[in-house]
């Protein structure tokens, strides 16, 4: 990898023809250089010789030193076959005197059998940080502001907005997939906590109040009426919930917004046609795994907690605690029948094993034709015995996951709630008789639900994207070992954004230019290759095209080797963008042209390549899922280079760092 030598060189003066003998001593070495220059007379100012754009490192009457690291000086790297090669000009330039002169200053190696091209930063590895801002708060009686108050009285709605903002991101929607009610903004293990929503963004406190999900403005809001409960009534009480952005083509039955509406049963409400995922309400909604999103810095996931509020009993009238003691329970009741109903007097048992329920229901002879309209909650007798008496016994045997019953933490012990019900009429109409069931239970130590991690009441999450951009060789099966490109020849170009964690996306080249220079400034002159928001017109007077994609976060531009700055740095300016894989529109897009139809061709789905007429003339973006061209959300501008495009016919060759 060293390279010593003496260099006796006859220079040409570019501005005088003047010829000068001198003395050259180059030591090259593993990443540094040594230059020693004599100068045989006494016209030239030594001080006055410049290496690249570095100085002397030091200087005397006849000598200037340069000792300096590859990375200094402006020095180029070329890449060819086996050869690895530094070069620079050693360059001298006087006002006082007509002499001039420039002088190549080349050292060379062997390349190393396990180089290949760096991930040249920023050039090649590249990354763009998305920001996501989630709010949460109270909002008035038509959600139209901010509320007034933070106290409601019991019974009436507290109406809670919840939202994302979007910015320059693809479309989202909002979920809220957990929610707790606590007397606390942190929650501790020996938290009370009323549970609101649950199993992955169902209202679970709409099955036993008028609570419910109002019908979207937008995507990326989520309005609740939440009807106040008795849970803290005339304390502080704290909104614990988990916010969710995420793809509103990507619903399942862990990504959702869940209410239990009295007459239909549970209604999904961004498509009543898929309330099917609202199905595992009452039993367990499963996430999936591939898709599921980490709360935290890389997540599109919040933690967030609304509160102090007050819930207040206007009536000052507390109900009465039907607590229910453990294991064996002997209730003997008399009970007011909102209507003439035979249910006076009823005598009820109640049994809580370890992780079910047993009622045994005494009825009267006149009820016993009747018992098919006795419920618990929502499920129906398990049996019925007809004494000798003529009066009946109906059971309901059913484990505490069934039934929609409702679990409430108070301190140490977990109570199971739930109604026993007498409905001679269809549901939608009052009970003509409602009983409260209880079992409690101690809480295990140290319990918390997994997901809470208090917040604030605006809080912000950040989700990260690794965007990358190389030169692949000619198989595409690795990053190339050459910078060099014979005009005409074709550049593979892969360009690709790391999912991660994120919903899948859809990696789009919305423009390109080549340059040369690693920085773009005005009146630059410039080779289009993309434009018009993913058109590539450069495969309408050429060869170049996309390749078939392999997977959507990865696209590969074939492109043809153009006439620009023969044996000169050429670099290719990108800006890349991450984007929903359902959403094309005539801003986001990969359009090439096909000259044997001599139409222009949707790279992703050529049965809407009318999403590409727009290339010959101009395509607009969507204002409000546009992403500009300086943020630092799901885009990112990308330089490829420097690339040296070589004449094969001259074999002019020059080149810089790959």
């Amino acid at each position: 990898m060293m390279a010593f030598f003496w260099q006796r060189a006859l220079l040409v003066s570019l501005a005088a023809a003047v010829s000068v003998y001198a003395d050259m001593k180059l030591d090259c070495g593993t990443d540094f250089v040594t230059l020693v220059w004599t100068e045989g007379r006494s016209r030239a100012d030594t001080s006055l010789f410049r290496l690249g754009n570095c100085f002397p490192t030091s200087f005397s009457a006849t000598e200037a030193v340069f000792s300096v690291d590859f990375d200094d000086c402006d020095f180029r790297r070329i890449v060819t076959g086996d050869r690895m090669m530094f070069t620079n000009d050693l360059t001298y330039s006087s006002d006082s005197t007509p002499l001039s002169f420039s002088h190549p200053v080349v050292c060379a190696y062997e390349r190393p059998e396990d180089w290949y091209p760096r991930l040249y930063a920023p050039i090649f590895n590249t990354y763009g940080l998305g920001d996501l801002e989630f709010h949460f708060g109270l909002m008035n009686a038509d959600f139209s502001g901010p509320a007034e108050s933070t106290s409601f009285p019991l019974g009436s709605f507290i109406p809670i907005m919840a939202s994302v903002a979007q910015e320059s991101h693809q479309p989202l929607l909002l979920f809220l997939q957990e929610c707790v009610a606590a007397t606390t903004p942190e929650l501790q293990p020996e938290s009370t906590l009323y549970p609101i929503i649950a199993n992955e963004g169902c209202l679970v406190d709409s099955l036993v109040s008028r609570s419910k999900f109002e019908p979207r403005q937008k995507s990326s809001e989520l309005h609740l009426s939440l009807q106040a409960f008795r849970f803290g009534l005339g304390e502080e009480v704290f909104i614990h919930c988990k916010l969710m952005a995420w793809d509103p083509n990507s619903l399942d039955n862990t990504k959702k917004a869940c209410h239990y509406v009295k007459e239909h049963g549970w209604e999904q409400l961004d498509n009543s046609a898929s309330r099917y995922l609202c199905a595992c309400c009452e039993s367990d909604c499963k996430s999936r795994r591939v898709r599921s999103l980490a709360s935290g810095k890389r997540g599109m996931a919040q933690q967030a907690v609304l509160g102090p509020l007050t819930i207040t009993d206007c009536q000052f009238q507390r109900v009465p605690d039907h607590s229910v003691m453990m294991t064996h329970l002997y209730l003997g009741v008399i009970i007011l029948a909102v209507f003439a109903t035979p249910v006076a007097n009823a005598d009820i048992k109640v049994v809580c094993a370890k992780d079910s329920i047993i009622i045994l229901w005494r009825i009267s002879e006149e009820l016993v034709p009747h018992a098919a309209r006795l419920f618990l909650g929502t499920c129906m007798p398990s049996g019925l015995n007809v004494l000798p008496t003529g009066e009946g016994e109906v059971v309901f045997n059913y484990k505490l996951a069934d039934c929609k019953f409702k679990r409430l933490m108070k301190g140490k012990n977990i109570f199971f709630q739930n109604e026993l019900t007498y409905r001679p009429q269809p549901r939608s109409k009052p009970a003509a008789f409602l009983y409260p069931i209880e079992c409690v239970y101690k809480r295990p130590e140290g319990w918390i639900p997994a997901f809470l991690n208090p917040a604030s009441g605006i809080s912000e999450g950040r989700g990260s994207l690794v965007f990358h951009m190389a030169l692949l060789n000619d198989e595409l099966t690795s990053v190339a070992k050459t910078n060099v490109v014979p005009l005409g020849s074709f550049m593979p170009i892969w360009a690709a954004v790391e999912q991660k964690s994120h919903q899948p996306l859809l990696l789009l080249i919305e423009e390109c230019v080549a340059n040369a220079s690693p920085e773009l400034e005005p009146g630059s002159h410039v080779h289009p290759i993309i434009t018009n928001k993913g058109c590539l017109s450069d495969s309408r007077k050429g060869n170049s095209m996309f390749l078939p994609r392999y997977q959507s976060s990865a696209v590969t531009l074939y492109l043809q080797a153009f006439q620009l700055g023969f044996g000169e740095e050429v670099y290719i300016h990108c800006k890349l963008v991450a984007w929903d894989p359902e959403v094309f529109d005539e801003g986001k897009k990969a359009c090439h042209y096909k000259k044997e139809s001599e139409s222009w061709e949707l790279l992703d789905d050529p049965s809407r390549s009318a999403i590409c007429s727009c290339c010959d003339s101009t395509c607009k973006s969507r204002n409000k899922r546009g992403v500009d061209w300086e943020t630092n959300a799901f885009s990112h501008n990308s330089v490829l280079g420097p690339l040296i495009i070589m004449d094969s016919s001259t074999n002019s060759v020059s080149g810089g760092p790959v």
